[in-house]
């Protein structure tokens, strides 16, 4: 704890010089990741038994990996380490379970994870949210090109097991004049019940999947509605191209920017300001792009992996479960970030599905159906016609026929009665041809994918 406070006075530090327009040491950004590194993986190792035995097999001594060219010698976290760790070997030691939240990715390739959060630090947001929202319009203005009004809207699953919906929950506790300019809004929600709520609160800033955007756009098409305009749409989840952010521009007249992130590491990258691609939130998280198990070169495309700075209850070091393809660039940035610039690829990508009457249903609505079922190792929801979805699932152990009920029965409730549900219980999901990246957990075949 002690080492935490010591560390993040002297990040504060950092940022209160920025601030007050201090020029920095050269460099000492990165001095601040390898203080926290260092941290970090001494407190892995002690407390937490996926590390131990991993560095305790790879024969790496904690004490030797000094600085960000030492962090290629830690061995790599799967996705598979954390889902077979879970719970007792992914969560220190040093933490109550009391104290713990679980939360979960959204499923969006197809195979969800669970990690563990401080239940402590959700107590204790509402104060940085109430912060955030103050200075929000004020850090926001250079990606919007104007003045921005202090009305947000965003647009996540109100699910226990996501960050935003209990930060949120904790912000609803304050008094309604404190948090009256944000709107946080249903991901499960129709595309019409979301249209409607955002032309009542006419947000400047919405932060949302762009799938749900472009479905609300549809629907906005489809009933003859206008759509707010909104000067700035901060979009993060699916990978989204050039073309899609273009066309979201175009449909709600405001600027796009991307926000990269994943639940088991947080908050990962966030536009550039000023040119196209994101830089890494150096305070937060170490990106690298490897190939091979290797560094890529400068300009080289290669897997994201990411080592998370803060989180001690389940540390994320080097893990390389994400599935996304990114490009780093070490030059220095016109936007003033000293952290390198990271332009994604490809990475996990979902389809939305149709509907008999013409309904749209979102993606992470399946998903989030799926991802708490018992022993349901992966799955892919695929619409092969209008009326009629397969579940290819890889079960983990025995029940295949209770795990292929709670799939039907979960899926029926959502999709209804005119579309038949079939349920395949597979040895492997392979990767698919034609998808970015292979992963598509949800996909519909009604029509040709496009960017």
């Amino acid at each position: 704890m002690s080492n935490s406070l010591s560390s993040g006075f002297r990040f504060c530090r950092y940022f209160i010089k920025q601030y007050l327009g201090r020029d920095s040491e050269p460099g000492e950004w990165r001095r601040l990741q390898e203080e926290r590194l260092r941290v970090m993986v001494r407190h892995a190792y002690e407390n937490v038994p996926l590390y131990r035995e991993k560095y305790d097999k790879a024969g790496i001594d904690p004490d030797s990996i000094r600085t960000l060219d030492d962090l290629q010698r830690l061995p790599m976290v799967s996705k598979d380490d954390l889902k077979k760790g879970f719970p007792f070997a992914i969560l220190s030691r040093r933490i109550d379970p009391g104290n713990c939240l679980t939360v979960s990715t959204s499923g969006s390739t197809g195979s969800p994870v669970r990690v563990f959060r401080d239940r402590r630090f959700f107590r204790l947001a509402p104060l940085p949210l109430l912060l955030g929202l103050l200075f929000a319009p004020r850090f926001l203005k250079r990606w919007g090109g104007s003045k921005l009004k202090r009305r947000m809207t965003i647009i996540a699953p109100k699910d226990e097991g996501y960050d935003i919906h209990l930060l949120y929950k904790q912000l609803e506790r304050l008094p309604r004049f404190l948090r009256g300019g944000l709107q946080y809004l249903d991901t499960t929600a129709e595309p019409g019940l979301l249209l409607e709520a955002l032309l009542g609160h006419r947000p400047d800033v919405v932060a949302a999947d762009p799938v749900i955007l472009q479905n609300i756009a549809a629907e906005a098409g489809r009933l003859g509605r206008p759509l707010p305009a909104v000067k700035l749409l901060v979009v993060g989840g699916a990978f989204s191209g050039a073309n899609a952010r273009a066309r979201l521009a175009e449909a709600y007249g405001g600027r796009v920017i991307e926000h990269y992130g994943a639940m088991e590491a947080g908050t990962i990258a966030f536009a550039c300001p000023d040119r196209e691609g994101l830089h890494p939130l150096w305070t937060s998280v170490i990106v690298e792009t490897v190939r091979d198990g290797k560094p890529c070169a400068p300009d080289t495309p290669g897997e994201v992996v990411v080592t998370n700075l803060w989180n001690t209850v389940t540390p994320i070091i080097r893990y390389a479960g994400l599935g996304d393809t990114a490009v780093q660039e070490h030059e220095a940035c016109s936007c003033g970030s000293p952290a390198p610039r990271l332009t994604l690829l490809g990475g996990r990508q979902v389809d939305a599905l149709v509907l008999p009457d013409g309904s749209v249903i979102h993606p992470f609505r399946l998903t989030l159906a799926l991802e708490r079922i018992p022993r349901l190792d992966r799955f892919q929801i695929i619409q092969e016609a209008v009326d009629r979805v397969r579940v290819k699932v890889v079960i983990d152990g025995a029940g295949e026929e209770a795990v292929a009920a709670s799939v039907m029965r979960n899926l029926n409730a959502i999709l209804g009665d005119a579309v038949t549900v079939l349920v395949e219980a597979v040895n492997d999901i392979p990767r698919l041809k034609g998808t970015r990246t292979g992963q598509a957990p949800v996909l519909s075949l009604l029509e040709p994918q496009s960017d």
